[in-house]
């Protein structure tokens, strides 16, 4: 997983922090990959006063998203935007992928564009919840001082549902010759259960 932690000056001699490995350096910017334990996962300390924005490249796998015949082609992005303002944060979330899916109708495989967001808010008090989820719902308390916002599940959530339950390759796609939308027609390959029907029909007749 990558991110990249935009607006930081970052000076010429740099140690790396416990628990981090840097792997690259730019002017102003810093690249650094964070263990498995902390995808998409920010403690609330680290959220400044104003506008903040994360950029997050994390595989299907970190995010154990499963759905019955897709393939990620691509990593998942996913971009959040916090925006503090006192005891109160702003989250915005927007999920970006390519997902390799079987077309409902002519049963070719195309890329789906997957694209989703979503919207949250905290307020931090004192003592309060240790963890905000946005698992039930877009509120939640967080504790002012070491509250930890997890977007992970929610996350997975949404790519879930984003899920065509019928996915088309195009609009017009018309089945490889036997979808028709307007017309009751027979799939091909089961033109045989048609004739073993009206053998039957024939001996009841008979």
């Amino acid at each position: 997983m990558f991110v990249e932690a935009q607006g930081v000056e970052t000076p010429s001699a740099v140690k790396p922090l416990k628990g981090l490995r840097r792997i690259a350096l730019t002017p102003k910017k810093a690249i650094s990959i964070i263990p498995h334990m902390f995808v998409l996962r920010f403690p609330v300390f680290e959220i400044r006063e104003g506008k903040n924005r994360s950029l997050v490249t994390v595989s299907p796998a970190e995010l154990e998203v499963e759905y019955s015949g897709a393939v990620f082609e691509e990593p998942v992005q996913v971009e959040v935007v916090f925006t503090r303002y006192g005891s109160g944060i702003n989250v915005r979330v927007f999920i970006k992928t390519i997902v390799k899916l079987v077309c409902s109708r002519c049963l070719k495989p195309f890329d789906y564009a997957l694209e989703s967001s979503f919207e949250a808010q905290v307020q931090l008090q004192r003592g309060g919840p240790a963890f905000a989820d946005f698992w039930e719902e877009d509120f939640s308390l967080l504790d002012a001082g070491s509250g930890l916002i997890d977007l992970r599940e929610r996350v997975r959530e949404e790519i879930i549902l984003d899920m065509p339950w019928m996915p088309l390759c195009s609009p017009d796609c018309e089945g490889g010759g036997y979808y028709d939308s307007g017309e009751d027609r027979i799939d091909p390959r089961w033109k045989g259960l048609e004739a073993f029907g009206n053998d039957k029909s024939k001996d009841e007749k008979g």
